[in-house]
């Protein structure tokens, strides 16, 4: 199942050009909530989180929609990977379903958690 996750940050932001984009990927489902990226617990996140099975994708216009910080958005991608669940990042043009995408993310994390050192 390829889902879409779409965020924006207060209540009187419009979702029409994620939706738009997450529609023209061709995303079966498309989860979204208006809540700050800060906020301690997005619901409808926590939600698909828990719902994602093994060989599923969740989709994200940009990787800030997905994650509050760099380290949460790494801490996600680790997750991803042990339960085998596929990150495409649209602005990014990342698709971990390919080796190269998998391998440009990892590049990524690394560079993220090496800053994260000093």
């Amino acid at each position: 199942m390829i889902y879409g996750y779409a965020r924006v940050s207060s209540k009187a932001q419009n979702l029409d050009t994620q939706f738009a984009a997450l529609s023209k990927f061709g995303v079966d489902e498309i989860v979204h909530e208006k809540i700050s990226g800060v906020a301690k617990q997005r619901q409808e996140l926590d939600k698909l989180l828990d719902t994602l099975e093994s060989g599923d994708t969740i989709v994200v216009i940009r990787m800030d929609r997905l994650g509050r910080s760099s380290r949460q958005l790494i801490e996600l991608v680790e997750d991803f990977e042990a339960r085998n669940i596929n990150l495409v990042i649209l602005d990014m043009y990342i698709d971990t379903r390919t080796p190269t995408g998998k391998f440009f993310l990892t590049i990524m994390a690394g560079f993220v958690k090496w800053k994260g050192r000093f």
